[in-house]
């Protein structure tokens, strides 16, 4: 997996909507490329409670629990390590914003939802490029069809800092 940070000026992308009110360079904290395909945040799955017959009678042995699926988790890592490879620090006491646009090749009408893709790249950024994703009060997401690679455009940016 590689990561390539972009330099200035070149993002966004060509076919990414413009910014409704693009932050002051200095109000952003990273501004990177992650080479992975935009993949959407699997619904959560439930294990079940296991249960025995103990003398006689029915005893739960396990309690049933919930989990990520494989498939997420892996894709919320591989965005986890390119983030840190990018170096982003964790930011944790300013309000952020987010530009996030997926771009995504193949049959456009079987494309995921953009709000579940957004999803796992916030849950993804957690303890890395902020504390918790409810520091997020902004969010400018888009989802663009591309006939080159896969990617994601993620920007972080400093909305409003916090007085302590």
């Amino acid at each position: 997996m590689s990561t390539m940070l972009a330099a200035r000026g070149t993002l966004p992308l060509p076919g990414a909507t413009p910014w409704p009110q693009p932050p002051a360079a200095s109000a952003v904290l990273i501004s990177l490329i992650l080479d992975v395909k935009p993949t959407p945040k699997g619904r959560p799955r439930v294990r079940g409670a296991e249960y025995a017959m103990v003398g006689g009678k029915r005893t739960k042995i396990r309690s049933g629990h919930g989990y990520t699926p494989g498939r997420t988790a892996a894709h919320e890592e591989a965005i986890g390590w390119a983030l840190r490879q990018a170096h982003a620090c964790c930011n944790t006491t300013d309000l952020l914003g987010v530009r996030a646009v997926f771009y995504r090749g193949g049959k456009w009408d079987s494309r995921p939802d953009l709000d579940n893709c957004l999803k796992a790249v916030l849950d993804a950024a957690n303890k890395i490029a902020w504390a918790d994703d409810k520091q997020v009060v902004q969010i400018v997401s888009d989802m663009v069809p591309t006939k080159g690679k896969p990617c994601i455009e993620f920007t972080v940016y400093v909305t409003r800092q916090v007085d302590q």
